[in-house]
């Protein structure tokens, strides 16, 4: 189900353990819920309510681990990291961390799972944003 939010025009689309919330015409916010376990299926559910929120383009994604804790399977984080599906729309990751928990768990993504895209972990959206802004030649490719 896709939903305009009628405070600033966003579209959001809701799965069983995330929120997807478009801000713009490049970028999606994906909230985990709190206390969900995101297996490779759910993980595989967001991805493609994402690539269809942007009508099959390409697109960049802020992952905000501070909305809540949720638990990210080993499994969940090679299908991120390397899903030919979504990395042919997905060009690249900004993840937002405010906890030492989520840092090593994006820390270990980063340094194990070896995503296929850019990703880069920020304590602060705005980073998160400006960064995604200078990666705007890479939904030229």
């Amino acid at each position: 189900m896709v939903a305009k939010n009628i405070d600033n025009n966003t579209d959001i689309v809701e799965t069983e353990c995330a929120i997807l919330r478009k801000v713009n015409e490049f970028i999606v916010i994906v909230e985990f819920k709190a206390d969900c376990v995101i297996t490779r299926e759910n993980a595989a559910e967001a991805g493609e309510k994402a690539i269809s929120l942007f009508n099959g383009g390409k697109f960049f994604s802020i992952i905000d681990g501070t909305k809540g804790l949720a638990t990210l399977t080993n499994e969940t984080l090679a299908y991120s990291a390397t899903d030919e599906t979504l990395v042919k729309h997905r060009m690249a990751q900004a993840i937002i961390v405010d906890k030492l928990s989520l840092s090593l768990v994006a820390n270990f993504y980063l340094k194990f799972k070896n995503p296929k895209r850019p990703v880069k972990v920020f304590d602060k959206i705005h980073k998160a944003y400006r960064w995604l802004e200078s990666q705007q030649f890479l939904l030229e490719e």
